[in-house]
This record gives C-alpha cells, sequence and structure tokens, in this order.
C-alpha cells in the first residue's frame, strides 16, 4: 500500500493543495492501518495523534467502563476527535469494521475522485477544483 499510493497522483481539488503529499499520504495510512489491524488482525488498538499526552494508564478504565464499546471516541465538542480513538473488538462485518472500511471508502473516494463531490445530494453547484473534504475528522463525524 504506502509505495504506491505516495507515488500515486492526487487529481486537482481543494483538499489535495491544502497539505502537501507526503502529509496526505500518512494521514490515509494510518487509517488503512488501523482497518487492518482490527478488522483483519482483530487486534485491539488505541490510536493517538502525536500531540496526545497520557497523565494516567488508560486501560483500567477502557478494559472496565467501556469494556462493552467497540469504539471508544474523544469528545471534541461537539464532534467526535479522530485523532485518539479506542477500537476493540471488532469482528469483520459488524457495525464498528462497517465505522472504519466507510472511513476509508470516503478518503480514497474525496482523495483520488474528488469530482465525485458531485454525485451527493445537494452538490450538483461543485465545480473545479473541487472541495471533496477527505479529512479524516471530518469524514469520521458524518458517519457517526
Amino acid at each position: 500500500w504506502w509505495p504506491r499510493r505516495l507515488e500515486a497522483p492526487r487529481p486537482a481539488s481543494l483538499y489535495n493543495t491544502m497539505f502537501n503529499k507526503v502529509a496526505l499520504a500518512f494521514f490515509e495510512a494510518r487509517k488503512v492501518l488501523l482497518e487492518r489491524l482490527v478488522v483483519k488482525h482483530r487486534l485491539n488498538v488505541l490510536h493517538l495523534d502525536a500531540d496526545t499526552i497520557w497523565f494516567a494508564n488508560p486501560y483500567p478504565v477502557l478494559k472496565t467502563v467501556y469494556r462493552d464499546h467497540a469504539i471508544v471516541v474523544q469528545a471534541d465538542n461537539p464532534f467526535a476527535n479522530a485523532g485518539i480513538l479506542y477500537v476493540q473488538n471488532v469482528a469483520p462485518g459488524d457495525s464498528a469494521a462497517w465505522v472504519l472500511e466507510e472511513l476509508n471508502r470516503r478518503i480514497d473516494r474525496f482523495t483520488y475522485r474528488p469530482e465525485s463531490v458531485k454525485e451527493l445530494p445537494s452538490s450538483g453547484w461543485s465545480t473545479p477544483p473541487h472541495f471533496a473534504n477527505a479529512d479524516e475528522q471530518a469524514n469520521l463525524n458524518d458517519i457517526i
């Protein structure tokens, strides 16, 4: 995945020109890796942005208070913060797997086919360069 996607041309869109190519590839790679580790390999993953600091071990709370939740995400009122989430006990085909898979489908769609934004309801007005938001946080919130 990584070398092929890093070299893949990104079509002109407002999102693709806002960030450099390496940063966008990294944003995409970490969500693809999260999905594969959780859905394919059935691992529990604590996914964190690099600017996160923990003052205590989060696992006692994640494994007791949230033991029955497949996806635990930090609230960033009124939104979900896609940079701090814990995913556990996910099986292929369940609703949590669908959330992760749909997140990657949308990131891929809006990154490599920004013109597809015109296919969405009430978006026929969009013209090149399209604003097809492939941002992981915006898409996660739309999915939730």
